[in-house]
């Protein structure tokens, strides 16, 4: 009995833990001033973890790159504003080539392979009203001469630069 309770203790820390992970894909609260929205992001260009890439690992980049749009929308937006991010196909930086001597896929970020992302926005002031809306097709053909070797270890780090750098453009 001493035996099942250990174990039974053991699988309720695991689950808590598993929860508490970086990268958590817990939806933000409802009133959020910035929404960030994937449709049908299985379907993206490239927005995997790997070849072929896993659901959980889309999932953690929608974490990464939602919370990357919200840190920086926030600093730009006026009060009672709202701002919806829609994004419709995402390109990474870089790509997997699959490497048959190690047998796992490593993603090789060279300027042949730059950051895109197609996305819909709607910008609402208080009452509701429409101040902005648009189409984007972001990209970064520069994109590596734009970073330090410091900042490449941060995860989607050009991606999340590009990203950035569009909210500063549009809504500054």
């Amino acid at each position: 009995m001493k035996h099942f309770a250990s174990i039974a203790c053991l699988s309720v820390a695991l689950a808590l833990m598993a929860g508490c992970q970086t990268g958590s894909t817990n939806q933000p609260p409802e009133d959020s001033r910035v929404t960030v929205n994937f449709d049908r992001p299985e379907d993206f260009t490239d927005f995997r973890d790997g070849l072929p890439g896993t659901d959980r690992g889309r999932e953690d980049y929608e974490y990464l790159i939602r919370e990357a749009a919200r840190d920086e929308a926030s600093r730009y937006l006026k009060d009672g504003q709202k701002l919806t991010i829609t994004f419709t196909d995402i390109d990474l930086a870089g790509d997997y080539l699959p490497s048959l001597a190690t047998g796992y896929d490593i993603r090789v970020v060279k300027q042949l392979y730059p950051p895109s992302m197609d996305l819909h926005f709607t910008l609402t002031d208080a009452s509701g009203t429409v101040v902005k809306q648009g189409d984007r097709k972001i990209r970064d053909l520069m994109f590596m001469d734009r970073v330090s070797a410091l900042d490449r270890q941060e995860a989607l780090y050009h991606d999340k630069a590009l990203l950035r750098d569009w909210i500063r453009a549009e809504f500054r």
